[in-house]
Formats: C-alpha cells, structure tokens, sequence
C-alpha cells in the first residue's frame, strides 16, 4: 500500500466515480478536484461518538459543494 497523490475516479456504467476515505471528508478541496463526478464513493470506519456528530453532516456538505451522489 501506498499513500494517493492525486484523486482517483473510474467510469462504472456510465457513471464517473470518485474514491475518497473517511478522513479525506475533512478538506473540501479535494472534492473540487472531482469536479463533473456522478457520485463520491467515501468507505469509513467513524466510530460511534465521531460518526454520529460528524459523518452525515459532512456528507451532505460534500455532496451539496459538488451536486453529486455521495
């Protein structure tokens, strides 16, 4: 494994996909980079206590800034 440089996204039935993890919800500037993408894919492991004050929130801020499926 190896620490990402640039934002990655892949085409899946015609749609353009962009991956991210949790912590990358944080910095809305890297979902600028994914600009034109269909939907945000964001896997995580919040737990409890962080996710339940922080994971919906900032998934909808994401999704709102770049008017995609998150």
């Amino acid at each position: 494994l190896e620490a990402g440089s640039q934002p990655t996204r892949f085409s899946a039935e015609g749609l353009t996909v962009g991956l991210s993890v949790c912590y990358d919800l944080r910095f809305p500037e890297l979902y600028r980079a994914y600009a034109g993408a269909d939907l945000l894919v964001v896997p995580a492991a919040f737990t409890y206590t962080t996710g339940q004050a922080h994971w919906e929130l900032l998934l909808r801020a994401r999704a709102v800034e770049n008017q995609c499926y998150v």
